[in-house]
């Protein structure tokens, strides 16, 4: 009852809409000048219902480039057969090419305090904690390239110390490649790029990187996949001949209005091999080492954030963790080395803080590696704050 409803509902619509004008200008003012396209839509209108006569004309339409015209005959497929696997395909493949081309840049400016900043065990380092200053410029840029749609992005970041200017960090990237449509709601971005960051103004790693990248463009749980797999040269005043493959196989899923309405819970699982060869000769920073030996690591981070303050305010923990199977064996022993490396968190979110476009955040988080390596166990605590604003 409800579906032959909609379909007379439909063909009076249609009808009804077109009545007033001629036939011909009817003909003419759906389907343009082109004889193809007017034929097929004049049989429509004896037909309005009729998928095949509507998939004919949106195919058609879509080859002439008339994606507008298409984008229509799909809806009208979809209004009286939602699982049409055809339709679904068409609308989304022509909804994507009449996305509008978009620029964006972000910049980033945030402080924190760290107690253990070079994350060293017990009194290993005198001056452990200091102020360190960050800015970060994110650019995203979209557009149709050769019938394509094509998506390129770009990362700066660097950081000073306060006193430990030898772990003053910087890094440039970007990578680009185009979108494709998939079924049931997903696009496929396929990348390649390159990337390179300094330590202490020497050359810390250049790196070359493919990326195949999975997101959901419906309503669902699981919101995307990364893939990423990177070579890193590494330089030669920190560990020369330690080159290594590096991949990322990092999921992304989503729940919201989980406690109440607004909230959302965002967990991001990951599993990272490094492919580093070699013994480091500087074991001083990330999670004891530089440049650690081959491991393996399974781990991620999650978040809920929910609305206070009628939306002027985001709330909620952070959690991030990982454990790594290192292939080196502890000191002095035979069993490989182990660290867990937990960071449990809260944040604070002021979206539209000093004017729209502008987020503030808070950001707590404490930090303990817990090896199997005593020299190698740390506790850090980190507060810091940060102000995003979007530049274009």
């Amino acid at each position: 009852m409800i579906a032959r409803a909609i379909s007379a509902g439909l063909a009076l619509a249609m009808l009804a809409g077109l009545a007033a004008m001629p036939f011909g200008a009817v003909a003419r003012a759906a389907a343009g000048v082109d004889p193809e396209l007017r034929d097929v839509y004049r049989q429509i209108l004896r037909n309005p219902t009729d998928a095949t006569l509507n998939l004919r004309y949106a195919a058609l339409a879509e080859r002439k480039g008339l994606l507008r015209k298409a984008l229509a005959a799909y809806q009208r497929v979809l209004m009286q057969d939602p699982r049409n696997a055809e339709a679904r395909a068409g609308l989304q493949r022509v909804a994507t090419q009449l996305e509008p081309d978009f620029s964006a840049v972000y910049l980033h400016l945030g402080g924190r305090y760290a107690t253990n900043v070079r994350l060293r065990s017990g009194r290993a380092n005198e001056d452990k904690d200091d102020f360190v200053g960050d800015a970060r410029i994110i650019v995203r840029d979209e557009r149709k390239l050769g019938g394509m749609r094509w998506r390129t992005t770009g990362q700066f970041y660097g950081d000073l110390h306060a006193h430990s200017r030898d772990a003053d960090f910087g890094y440039i990237g970007a990578s680009t490649g185009p979108l494709f449509n998939l079924p049931n709601n997903w696009r496929l971005r396929p990348a390649g790029g390159a990337a390179f960051a300094w330590l202490d103004s020497k050359v810390l790693f250049t790196e070359i990187a493919g990326h195949l990248g999975f997101e959901a463009l419906g309503a669902g749980l699981l919101r995307r996949v990364d893939i990423r797999v990177g070579y890193q040269f590494l330089g030669p005043e920190f560990s020369s001949g330690r080159d290594g493959l590096v991949v990322d196989i990092s999921p992304e899923l989503t729940v919201a209005n989980l406690a109440k309405r607004g909230d959302a819970v965002t967990v991001r699982p990951r599993y990272r091999f490094n492919g580093a060869f070699g013994r480091n000769a500087d074991p001083s920073v990330v999670q004891g080492d530089i440049f650690p030996e081959r491991y393996h690591e399974v781990g991620g981070d999650a978040q809920y954030l929910a609305p206070f303050a009628g939306g002027r305010i985001y709330l909620g923990p952070t959690f991030r963790g990982n454990v790594r199977y290192y292939r080196s064996n502890v000191p002095g022993g035979s069993s490989r080395r182990r660290d867990v490396y937990l960071r449990p968190g809260v944040q604070l979110i002021v979206p539209n803080a000093f004017r729209s476009g502008h987020t503030l955040t808070f950001r707590y988080q404490h930090e303990r590696n817990l090896s199997n390596v005593g020299a190698k166990r740390f506790r850090n605590h980190v507060i810091g704050i940060r102000s995003i604003w979007r530049l274009y």
